[in-house]
């Protein structure tokens, strides 16, 4: 049986684990955002994280999607499912033109057409890196769909 001071240890051990947990979180929510920010050509990288970062939060499969003041998540536009941060940057754009230069970095870009690089007949890690710099929520999205099998 552990005494208490060994399970006082436990504790701590496990406080110091859980902060590191977050931060890295934080941190990976913060460079998605960043990286949505300047493909859309947001004038104030800073200004628009700030926003988003406080109304964005990683739902049960990884995604990075809105979440209203109370921290539930918001429902997108796609048939009840959450509302990615892409549509919070739209929405986000309508109410603040100011914040973005109204050029898209990706425009001239087209979508990923071909076999998903994340699935397992066809995975493919040089796509994937090249979709995960150039179209962060595509990549995102494909690696979600080959998880749950649907490619």
């Amino acid at each position: 049986m552990a005494t208490h001071y060994e399970v006082e240890a436990l504790k701590a051990a496990l406080a110091t684990a859980e902060a590191e947990l977050s931060s890295i979180r934080s941190e990976r929510n913060n460079v998605d955002i960043r990286a949505e920010v300047e493909r859309r050509g947001g004038t104030d990288h800073e200004a628009v994280a700030a926003l988003l970062t406080r109304h964005t939060r990683r739902n049960n499969d990884g995604m990075l999607c809105a979440v209203d003041e109370n921290g539930e998540f918001r429902f997108g536009n796609g048939h009840g499912a959450y509302m990615p941060v892409t549509e919070l940057l739209d929405e986000l754009s309508s109410k603040h033109p100011d914040l973005f230069s109204g050029k898209d970095k990706s425009a001239g870009k087209s979508s990923h057409v071909g076999p998903n690089p994340f699935a397992k007949g066809s995975l493919n890690v040089t796509q994937q890196m090249i979709l995960y710099r150039e179209q962060p929520e595509l990549a995102e999205h494909l690696e979600y769909l080959a998880s749950v099998g649907k490619n």
